[in-house]
């Protein structure tokens, strides 16, 4: 006769045969040749079973702080952007600076107006144009029309003109011509405070200026706030872009609207404007 824990070990040889034949180190057909004096081995190997583990206790909580960041052309440096939150690596209310990854170091950069929110993208000549942002905080002033340039080679951040709109959570993205196209963002903070049906496109050849062109009726209305579109070159030289559930493929220069880009997920829609997104 079986002793009374008999039942309870069987069926804990059998999930531990089942757990063997996944990984497949037992096959069926091993389990089945097993003889008496094997089970028996194995119930006396897996008894008494081993006490349940106690949970591990909860890493505490993050005291990062949420920073843009872009590579800075030729360097192993990552120029960053942050709210004057205090949780800077120095403990100061500085909103951005370089990390250099080859020293484990960071370098504080001056910056005169708000920076979080911003839109970025490296220039034709490796510096970096920050746009738009964020209103007055801290002591650094408003800064939803801010244009801007990180100079990679002398480490300067400088303010270099105006935007035409406001924009917060704005897309900039290098066109094969050189300048800049900036997509998106509402005129204030939050959901709701009004999207910009216009965009505008940044030259370099004259820095401190950008001229507005229009996004189609259909883009404007099917894309909410118009957050953080997604934007990508062609190789034929023009845009794909994309926001919440609708995308175009685009011509920049003239603001022609050169076909519609299906839906994804067919009839059930999936939204990709920010937050619904990672990042692109």
């Amino acid at each position: 006769m079986l002793p009374r824990y008999a039942l309870p070990l069987l069926l804990l040889v059998g999930a531990r045969h089942l757990e063997l034949m996944a990984k497949g180190v037992m096959s069926y057909e091993e389990e089945a040749d097993m003889s008496y004096e094997e089970m028996v081995e194995m119930m006396e190997e897996h008894w008494p079973p081993r006490p349940p583990q106690p949970l591990p206790s909860p890493s505490p909580p993050s005291q990062g702080s949420q920073v843009h960041m872009v590579a800075i052309a030729g360097t192993n440096r990552f120029f960053f952007m942050e709210r004057p939150s205090g949780k800077h690596p120095d403990g100061s209310k500085v909103i951005a600076g370089y990390w250099d990854v080859d020293t484990s170091t960071f370098t504080n950069v001056a910056a005169t107006d708000s920076l979080f929110c911003s839109g970025h993208t490296l220039t034709s000549a490796g510096d970096i144009l920050v746009v738009g942002g964020h209103i007055a905080k801290t002591g650094y002033a408003d800064g939803l029309r801010g244009l801007r340039i990180y100079n990679s080679t002398s480490g300067s951040f400088t303010s270099i003109g105006r935007l035409i709109a406001p924009r917060w959570y704005p897309t900039a993205t290098l066109l094969p011509n050189n300048q800049i196209m900036i997509t998106g963002g509402t005129i204030k903070p939050g959901s709701g405070t009004g999207s910009n049906p216009y965009y505008e496109l940044w030259n370099p050849r004259s820095p401190g200026t950008t001229r507005r062109l229009p996004l189609s009726d259909t883009f404007v209305a099917s894309t909410g706030d118009i957050y953080y579109p997604a934007q990508y070159i062609l190789p034929s030289g023009h845009l794909f872009m994309y926001c919440n559930v609708y995308g175009e493929i685009f011509n920049p220069m003239t603001a022609q609207t050169l076909s519609v880009i299906p839906p994804l997920g067919g009839n059930m829609k999936v939204y990709t404007e920010y937050p619904y997104t990672g990042s692109s």
